[in-house]
């Protein structure tokens, strides 16, 4: 008779424990803590899967987070524990009328009416703020069939908060930013640069740190003349990534379309300061200096562009060009006719290099050059006169004539056409 005392006294001290743990749950429900409110009606499920209350808590809990499965489990358990409890069964049809509406969704949205799907999704979210897959799949329907990926974009953090080790969320996540960036890019080669813009701004909005977004917003502003938003969209590019080496480069294209050459070369010091191996920066530094006057820092740069891209035509060119400038002929013979070996069908390598045959000389080789230039560039004034000029030191004086006359057709270089039409005159 004492152990049965003793044994109705332990299960009365356990009932009260169970009562206890089950209110604090409920309280913890309540406030909003269901990942407390789980763990303690877990356990008292585990130790007593007869507590009808327990049971029912916890379907509600796991409704809550999202889990329907779990949810209708425990609480139909509850049901056939308690069948007499109309609470039970009033949760249970909510439950039922929440799945409802979830196949309603996915109904209107098969038949493509995506406006009402999004309504639909709403209502879900309305129902039960923690059930994150109605997010994603209203986040879907805007971003990919209504084409708002902004508002979509909204909905999909919501779903990232409440699961955040959810990959498909993440995945979705990027896919809406490259969807956009790719949109964008299309709508730059086509020319199309407000549209282009209007995409490039909706990646920052969907993601305020994704850097490309603001790159590719200050190059469609630059493309649409509007400079002092490409530099800003530029200078926030670098506080994002200061690795990110183009956006280094739209400054310095920026600043040269706004004659602003000093500027421009400290941003494309700024690029090497990144990567001094990055040949594009070293190419249009020379371009810039040599737009300076500054023939020599214009050489060096070139001198350095030619050791990383040994194969480069055009920077030979550009070297012989600059040594011509400094009147170092012997030195923009030996580029040019590397710029020649690389750029034969070209004009302007053959005549660059006339120039400094002539200046050095050479004039059989620099009617050879010449007329090589003439072969791409029929009738070009430039080539015209250094053919010219060759001919009259090689004492071809009727031919010189000829090719000062047609010289002096182009308006542009008439005047020195005829400098040496004088000259032959006399």
């Amino acid at each position: 008779m004492k152990s049965l005392h003793i044994l109705i006294a332990v299960l009365l001290i356990a009932g009260s424990l169970f009562a206890q743990d089950l209110e604090e749950a409920q309280s913890l429900f309540n406030d909003g803590f269901y990942e407390e409110a789980l763990n303690i009606t877990k356990q008292i499920v585990e130790e007593n899967p007869q507590n009808a209350g327990a049971n029912f808590l916890l379907g509600r809990i796991y409704f809550k987070m999202g889990e329907l499965s779990q949810a209708n489990t425990y609480v139909n358990k509850a049901i056939n524990i308690d069948r007499g409890n109309q609470e039970y069964r009033e949760i249970s049809n909510k439950m039922r009328n929440f799945a409802n509406l979830r196949s309603e969704a996915q109904r209107l949205e098969s038949k493509g009416k995506y406006a009402e799907a999004v309504q639909t999704y709403e209502e879900m979210i309305q129902e039960n703020s923690n059930y994150a897959a109605a997010y994603f799949h209203a986040a879907r329907v805007l971003s990919f069939n209504l084409d708002k990926p902004v508002e979509g974009a909204e909905y999909l953090r919501k779903a990232m908060e409440i699961k955040p080790e959810e990959e498909k969320f993440q995945e979705m996540y990027n896919g809406i930013t490259q969807n956009l960036l790719q949109k964008g890019i299309t709508n730059l080669k086509r020319n199309n640069y407000s549209q282009a813009l209007d995409n490039f701004k909706k990646v920052t909005q969907v993601d305020s740190t994704n850097f490309y977004g603001f790159y590719f917003s200050g190059l469609a502003n630059f493309h649409n003349s509007n400079y002092e938003q490409a530099i800003e969209y530029a200078d926030k590019v670098i506080q994002l990534n200061p690795r990110y080496i183009k956006s280094y480069m739209l400054k310095g294209k920026t600043y040269r379309a706004t004659n602003q050459q000093q500027k421009a070369v400290e941003a494309y010091q700024a690029a090497l300061e990144v990567d001094d191996q990055y040949a594009d920066a070293w190419d249009k530094l020379g371009s810039v200096y040599n737009k300076m006057n500054e023939n020599q820092k214009s050489a060096d740069a070139y001198q350095k562009l030619i050791k990383l891209r040994p194969e480069n035509g055009l920077a030979y060119t550009n070297l012989g060009a600059v040594y011509n400038q400094l009147e170092e002929y012997e030195k923009a013979v030996k580029y040019l006719e590397k710029a020649t070996k690389y750029r034969s069908e070209e004009p302007i390598p053959w005549y660059r290099l006339a120039v400094a045959y002539n200046e050095t000389g050479q004039t059989k080789k620099a009617i050879t050059a010449a007329s090589n230039s003439l072969n791409y560039k029929p009738n070009w004034g430039p080539a015209l006169l250094e053919l010219g000029k060759a001919e009259l030191k090689e004492g071809q004086r009727s031919k010189a004539k000829v090719h000062f006359s047609q010289a002096a057709k182009d308006p542009r270089y008439e005047s020195k056409a005829q400098f040496y039409l004088d000259k032959l005159a006399n």
